[in-house]
């Protein structure tokens, strides 16, 4: 239960309390779109066992293309990718940078990746759970390139539970 955030663990041995977590409602199925006029999205998590978890990353090429690597060379030339940052309460910072190149591979003959292993923020970032104190955290989803201007829409599809 503590593993699944229902109940939260104070203390060791004879002198441990556990306490109910406030239960929060988990939404899936989500999504978000980052363009190139609008690059960054703000999600606040306001305990430990809020969380975002993104599942897909859905590419709109704002081009023609016919075939797949017409789309990922573009994708590739304008090094696509996606930073989070996190902020916590007490001023800590954690960021992690993520290519969305990376994700292409000879089977995807649309621009669509889906996630074997959800992205789950913050402890994929992190790579640790975060203290109670230290939230509410401000997370903020940012898209980028090496070109000026994007030819890609990029839609992230996630669960979140808050």
């Amino acid at each position: 239960m503590v593993e699944n955030k229902i109940i939260s663990k104070y203390g060791i041995g004879a002198g441990t309390n556990y306490v109910v977590e406030n239960q929060t409602i988990l939404k899936t199925g989500l999504m978000f779109k980052l363009t190139d006029g609008i690059r960054k999205k703000e999600f606040t998590l306001i305990n430990n066992s809020s969380y975002i978890e993104i599942n897909k990353i859905i590419l709109t090429p704002l081009f023609k293309w016919e075939r797949p690597e017409d789309w990922s060379k573009k994708l590739l030339d304008q090094g696509l990718y996606f930073i989070i940052k996190g902020y916590t309460s007490r001023g800590g910072t954690f960021t992690d940078t993520y290519l969305i190149g990376a994700y292409v591979s000879p089977m995807h003959y649309e621009p669509i990746f889906n996630f074997t292993k959800a992205l789950n923020i913050p402890l994929s970032v992190t790579m640790k759970p975060l203290k109670m104190n230290e939230y509410p955290i401000r997370i903020e989803i940012e898209i980028l390139g090496s070109v000026e201007k994007l030819d890609f829409d990029v839609i992230f599809v996630y669960a979140e539970r808050g």
